[in-house]
């Protein structure tokens, strides 16, 4: 019968010891590896601020559980999405009033802010897409229709250039571009209304109109008993293209993926935008 020595088992012990060390170091690095492969891999992340209001078709507020999440997100929240998905980046929705989307954009706290109509004193806010100094329409989110809403026995009325027959004055959400437009026809009420608001004192005749996009009125007003008999008047007051200004710093940072994601949205919105919107207004 053969022995084994002690000095042998001792040997062969520490051997399969180390081993054992080797082995499991590979492991760990092998796991390491794959951990720090998955950290590359993620996409980078887009943070993008939109006004907290609720604002259907466009923006609906966030669920803050599964169980309040019974609608979809909102027309332009599933279009960034999409877009952000398409450019390989992760979006990350922040809700704020919108003169506070503009500071964080101003800032570089937010890579993002939607929806802006290009105004030349909004460059200093972020970059726009463009081509030859001017927006890129091709790049844009998408085309708002503002129209005027008044009382159905009003006598106010809208050329397209100037209003005639105004009594109390109009109204538009603050900071927008239809609120600064009233101002410069010197029809403003001086006073800046939600939609809810200012189309509910018009029904009041406390005011001759109020501002709004028609597809917001169309899917959050048109079914209201009260709301929903005020009249359009024919000639809309702006049409504009919306877009998504990117921070100075995201963009210095990323430039390419700023291109990227910018030609994303408009591709998303031509391919995609009509079907989104449909799914929205009601029929």
């Amino acid at each position: 019968m053969n022995r084994i020595s002690p000095t042998t088992a001792s040997s062969g012990f520490c051997k399969l010891c180390m081993a054992l060390i080797l082995f499991s170091g590979t492991d760990i690095a092998i796991a390491n590896g794959d951990q720090q492969s998955l950290k590359q891999n993620k996409n980078p992340v887009i943070r993008i601020c939109y006004e907290e209001q609720f604002y259907p078709p466009y923006s609906y507020p966030p669920a803050r559980n599964s169980h309040q999440a019974t609608h979809k997100p909102g027309l332009l929240i599933e279009l960034v999405t999409l877009a952000a998905e398409a450019s390989g980046l992760q979006p990350e929705f922040v809700t704020l009033p919108w003169k506070r989307c503009i500071r964080q954009l101003k800032h570089g706290l937010v890579d993002g802010i939607f929806a802006a109509i290009w105004q030349k004193e909004r460059d200093k806010w972020g970059l726009f897409p463009k081509q030859l100094n001017r927006p890129d329409q091709s790049k844009s989110l998408w085309t708002g229709r503002y129209s005027i809403y008044t009382y159905n026995d009003s006598q106010l009325t809208w050329d397209g250039t100037r209003f005639g027959n105004v009594r109390h004055g109009l109204s538009a959400p603050l900071g927008y571009v239809t609120e600064k437009k009233l101002r410069q026809l010197n029809v403003f009420s001086n006073q800046a209304y939600s939609p809810q608001e200012g189309l509910k004192i018009v029904t009041l005749k406390r005011l001759d109109g109020y501002v709004v996009d028609e597809a917001i009125f169309e899917t959050q007003f048109r079914s209201d008993r009260q709301l929903g008999q005020l009249r359009k008047l024919p000639v809309p007051f702006i049409e504009a293209d919306w877009y998504l200004p990117l921070s100075f710093q995201w963009v210095e940072k990323n430039p390419e993926l700023s291109e990227r994601f910018w030609s994303s949205l408009g591709k998303v919105r031509q391919d995609q935008g009509k079907r989104l919107y449909n799914s929205y207004i009601p029929h």
